[in-house]
C-alpha cells in the first residue's frame, strides 16, 4: 500500500498542487490537520484537495475544529477524532481522547498501556 500523508496545508495554493499530483498514485492519503486558515478558508482548501481520488482520512488541527472538518469533508474524506478506521487492512487511529485521558489523570502513560487489546477494539467503534 502506497501512502501519501502531508500536514499544514494552511490553504496554500503552491503545496496543494504537489499533493494532488502525488496522490495520483496513492492508495491511501492521510491529511493531519491545519488544511485552512485560522477557522477560515476549510470550504477553500477542500476545493484544493478535491482531486484527490485515493481515501483519504484527516484529523483536525488546532485551526479547525472536528466539527468544522466533518461538515467540509470531501465525499472520500473520513474525519478521525478519537477513533479509527480500515482502509484496505491498515487500521489508522486518532489518539486525540488518549491525549484527553492523560491530561485529566493529570499523570504520563505509555501509548503502549492506553492502547491495548481490549482498548483498540473501543477505538475502532
Amino acid at each position: 500500500m502506497k501512502i501519501l500523508a502531508f500536514s499544514d496545508l494552511h490553504l496554500s495554493h503552491a503545496h496543494a498542487r504537489p499533493i494532488v499530483e502525488a496522490s495520483q498514485t496513492a492508495d491511501l492519503v492521510i491529511a493531519a490537520g491545519d488544511l485552512c486558515g485560522i477557522r477560515q478558508g476549510l470550504d477553500e482548501a477542500m476545493t484544493m484537495l478535491a482531486a484527490i481520488s485515493a481515501p483519504i482520512l484527516t484529523v483536525p488541527g488546532n485551526v479547525e475544529s472536528e466539527a468544522e472538518l466533518r461538515a467540509a469533508a470531501l465525499q472520500n474524506m473520513t474525519v478521525l477524532h478519537g477513533q479509527g478506521h480500515e482502509v484496505a487492512g491498515l487500521r489508522v487511529f486518532d489518539l486525540d481522547r488518549l491525549k484527553q485521558r492523560r491530561q485529566a489523570g493529570g499523570g504520563q502513560q505509555r501509548l503502549g498501556a492506553d492502547v491495548g487489546a481490549g482498548e483498540d477494539a473501543d477505538l475502532a467503534g
